[in-house]
C-alpha cells in the first residue's frame, strides 16, 4: 500500500483518464460509423442487398464509397506510426502513459477495421468483387 502511494504521488507518473481513452477511440469510432452508414446507404439505394457484379444506381453512392475507402485506408496505415510511437513511448518513464492511449487506439482501430467483415454477406460479396 505504501508503494502505491509513493508511485501515485510521483510527479513523473501521470494518471490515465477515461477522457484520454475516449479521444483515442474517436477516429476509429468515426470510421466505424462511416463504414456502416455506407452499408446502410447501399441497402437503401438498391432497395435490397446488391448482387455480384451489379452497378451503382446513384452518383452519391460512389462518392460515399470513395470517402469510406480513404478513411479506412488512413485508419489502417495510421496503425504503423502508432505502433512505432507505442514502442518509443515505452522507453522514457514520463511517456509511458501515452503508450496506454496508443494501445487503446490500436485496439479500437483493429476492431473498427475488423468490423468490416461482420457486414452482411451479400454486401461483402458485391463490394469485394
Amino acid at each position: 500500500m505504501k508503494l502505491f502511494r509513493l508511485i501515485s504521488t510521483c510527479p513523473s507518473v501521470v494518471r490515465l483518464t477515461p477522457k484520454g481513452f475516449l479521444w483515442a477511440a474517436t477516429a476509429p469510432a468515426a470510421a466505424f460509423l462511416l463504414l456502416y452508414s455506407y452499408v446502410l446507404h447501399v441497402r437503401l439505394a438498391f432497395g435490397r442487398w446488391p448482387k455480384f457484379g451489379e452497378e451503382y444506381p446513384a452518383g452519391s453512392l460512389k462518392f460515399h464509397e470513395t470517402i469510406t475507402l480513404w478513411v479506412l485506408g488512413i485508419l489502417f496505415y495510421s496503425l504503423f506510426p502508432a505502433a512505432a510511437a507505442f514502442i518509443v513511448c515505452l522507453c522514457p518513464r514520463r511517456w509511458r502513459f501515452v503508450a496506454w492511449y496508443l494501445l487503446g487506439y490500436g485496439v479500437m482501430a483493429g476492431l473498427a477495421l475488423g468490423s468490416f467483415f461482420v457486414a452482411p454477406a451479400p454486401f461483402l460479396n458485391w463490394f469485394l468483387d
